[in-house]
């Protein structure tokens, strides 16, 4: 399921590329799509994370049974992807509210230079 999910998040990513090079007029549906392909990002990593976890069991031990190695690697990857994902949060949450006012400039810049470089 997780690979589902991140392969979904690449590709919804790659059509808001597109999208915003052929019609980057209308804000709202570009914010929205940013947003969607923010939040289908972290639920990739997080299932991918419980993919992993599943994987640690294999391989060291069942958690059920309380192995050490088992339980602290498994805290140790969870505690890394959680940082990693609030880190993306914040950053991104950060990037939307500090560039809300250059938001029109930036995609009628961007569409301008994508046509320029395409002829």
């Amino acid at each position: 399921m997780g690979g589902y999910i991140f392969l979904f998040s690449s590709l919804f990513l790659k059509s808001l590329q597109l999208y915003i090079n052929m019609l980057g007029d209308i804000k709202l549906v570009v914010r929205a799509m940013f947003y969607i392909s923010v939040l289908t990002t972290t639920l990739g990593v997080a299932s991918f994370t419980v993919s992993m976890a599943y994987l640690i069991q294999i391989q060291v031990g069942k958690m059920s049974c309380w192995i050490f190695e088992t339980t602290l690697s498994v805290i140790f990857l969870a505690a890394m992807v959680f940082l990693g994902i609030l880190s993306y949060l914040v950053v991104t949450v950060l990037t939307f509210r500090l560039t809300e006012d250059d938001f029109d400039q930036h995609l009628s810049s961007t569409t301008v230079f994508t046509t320029a470089a395409s002829i």
